[in-house]
Parts: structure tokens; C-alpha cells; sequence
């Protein structure tokens, strides 16, 4: 896995992913699990505050 530039990929509708958020003014430099949906899509006061994101890994599968 590695980290995408939202400037160069976007996630697909409803993908689970983490999401770096660089806001320094406010709460400083965190990550999130988001799903990436309408919610987080459209949000036009944050969407400059999301800089890179990265998909999350394949559940574990069970050993039998």
C-alpha cells in the first residue's frame, strides 16, 4: 500500500480509506478512517485540508 495525492487519484464512491489531514491552524497534522462517500466528497470547507489518502489492506482471511 502506499499513500495517493487526492491532486493526482481519487478514491472510489464508498471506499473505506485512511486519510491524512494536514491542518495546522486548527488541530495540527492527523489520520482518519473515512469512507469516502457524499460526506467527505463534497465537503468544500475541508477538502483542501485532504492531502493524501491510502486504501485499506484486504481483511485477514481465516485459517481453517
Amino acid at each position: 500500500q502506499r499513500w495517493r495525492k487526492f491532486s493526482e487519484e481519487k478514491p472510489k464512491y464508498k471506499q473505506w480509506i485512511l486519510l491524512f489531514v494536514e491542518n495546522p491552524s486548527n488541530y495540527g497534522t492527523y489520520i482518519e478512517l473515512r469512507r469516502w462517500d457524499t460526506t467527505c466528497k463534497f465537503d468544500v470547507e475541508n477538502q483542501e485540508l485532504y492531502t493524501k489518502w491510502m486504501p485499506l489492506p484486504s481483511a485477514p482471511k481465516e485459517q481453517a
